[in-house]
């Protein structure tokens, strides 16, 4: 009977992650800066990354795998304001090879209500060539889950 492991595109593997809102990450009105909120997603997805699958960012670099984003849409529900915790769930979807979309939600720690919500298109690199790649198999581990 075998038992080798099946990776299903159907199932993503949804990366949830605290992240930090500091002092600095807030406007001149207490609000999170716009721009920060990209920041949250790409670093909870780094951090979940790491601590969760071990996989680190020196690891896909000395395999020559970079990741650029290339379009960004945010929709704005509440504002984060102040310093404190925030929760960002996030799974990936892939569209063709070569491009996936990040869908992603960042909420309250206490009611779990979605501040903000929306998704990016990013897309796999060689570091060494600097050139679009489609994602390699051995990546799919890391955003879908195993059937046997």
């Amino acid at each position: 009977m075998s038992t080798e492991k099946i990776i299903d595109q159907t199932k993503p593997l949804i990366y949830t992650q605290l992240m930090d809102v500091r002092f600095s990450d807030l406007d001149p009105y207490g609000h999170i800066s716009t721009g920060r909120y990209l920041d949250l997603v790409i670093g909870s997805r780094f951090l979940f990354s790491s601590l969760h699958l071990k996989m680190k960012i020196e690891d896909l670099a000395s395999k020559n795998l970079g990741f650029f984003t290339s379009k960004l849409e945010i929709n704005f529900i509440k504002p984060i304001t102040g310093v404190g915790q925030v929760l960002v769930e996030s799974f990936i979807e892939i569209i063709e090879p070569g491009k996936q979309r990040v869908i992603f939600d960042i909420k309250r720690l206490n009611d779990k209500k979605t501040y903000a919500n929306g998704n990016y298109l990013e897309h796999p690199i060689n570091l060494s060539t600097k050139k679009p790649q489609p994602l390699p198999e051995w990546c799919y581990q890391y955003f879908f889950k195993e059937t046997i």
